[in-house]
C-alpha cells in the first residue's frame, strides 16, 4: 500500500477554486466574464439551463457512490462539485508540485502557467471536493456512460495504489486525442501499444464497445490487472 501525503499538503477548503482575476463566474459551466452583463447573458441561455439540468443529474448519481458515502462532513460540498462543468485549472489548484528537491515546493496554481502534478499524489489523498471534480471529468468523458468515472471509484476502493491521479489525467488527455482521431471511422480493433497500466485501454473500451481494444506490452503490470479488475 502506498504512504498518503501528510494532509497538511492538501487543499481542505470546502469550495470550488474560481481563480482571483474574475469577479463574474458561473459554477454549473465552469466559466468566468469580465463583465456582469455577459455573465447574466450567460445564464438566461437555453446551453446554461441545459448544462444545470445535467450537472443535477449527475450530483444525484454522484450521491449514489462510495465517494459520496465516505465524503463525512464534505459530502454535500462533494455533491455540488460533481454538479459543476471540470475545470482542470480549478483541480489543479493547490496540489502538490512534482518537485525532484528535497526541499517542499509551493503547490500548483491555477493561476500560473507551468509546473507538473507530483506523481506521488493518489486519489485517496485528494480532499472529497477534489474526488468529486475528478468524478466528473471522467462522467463526462464518455458522456453516455458511466463506466470510467465507476471504475475510477472501484479502483481506488480496491486498489488505491494504482490509483494516481497523474496517470488518471494523462489518461484523460491520451483518450481525448485518440477518440478524436477514431471517431471518424468505423473500428473493429484497437491497439494501445506499450499500454503500462491500462487505464487509457479500459477508457477506449468503454468508449467503443464494439472493437477489440488490444492492450500491449512487454510485461503486464499490476496496475493494469487493477484497472482491468476494477
Amino acid at each position: 500500500m502506498h504512504s498518503p501525503l501528510a494532509p497538511s499538503v492538501l487543499p481542505a477548503a470546502d469550495h470550488l477554486w474560481r481563480g482571483t482575476r474574475t469577479r463574474y463566474f458561473c459554477d454549473s459551466c465552469s466559466c468566468t466574464f469580465d463583465k456582469e452583463k455577459q455573465q447574466r447573458e450567460h445564464m438566461a441561455s437555453k446551453a446554461h439551463a441545459a448544462r444545470v439540468g445535467r450537472g443535477r443529474l449527475l450530483a444525484a448519481e454522484f450521491e449514489r457512490t462510495a465517494w459520496y458515502d465516505l465524503a463525512d462532513g464534505s459530502a454535500e460540498a462533494a455533491k455540488f462539485a460533481a454538479s459543476c462543468a471540470f475545470r482542470l485549472d480549478s483541480f489543479l489548484h493547490g496540489l502538490p508540485r512534482r518537485t525532484r528537491s528535497t526541499v517542499a515546493a509551493p503547490p500548483l496554481s491555477g493561476d500560473a502557467i507551468g509546473g507538473c502534478i507530483s506523481p506521488s499524489l493518489f486519489v485517496s489523498d485528494l480532499h472529497p471536493v477534489k474526488k468529486a471534480q475528478l468524478w466528473r471529468c471522467l462522467r463526462d468523458l464518455v458522456p453516455n456512460s458511466t463506466l470510467p468515472a465507476a471504475a475510477l471509484v472501484e479502483l481506488e476502493c480496491r486498489h488505491g495504489q494504482y490509483a494516481r491521479v497523474k496517470e488518471v489525467l494523462e489518461s484523460v488527455e491520451a483518450f481525448r486525442h485518440a477518440q478524436k482521431a477514431l471517431s471518424a471511422a468505423r473500428v473493429a480493433t484497437i491497439f494501445d501499444v506499450a499500454c503500462g497500466h491500462g487505464m487509457l485501454s479500459v477508457f477506449l473500451a468503454f468508449a467503443f464497445p464494439d472493437a477489440l481494444v488490444v492492450a500491449n506490452d512487454l510485461v503486464r503490470r499490476p496496475a493494469l490487472s487493477a484497472n482491468l479488475d476494477a
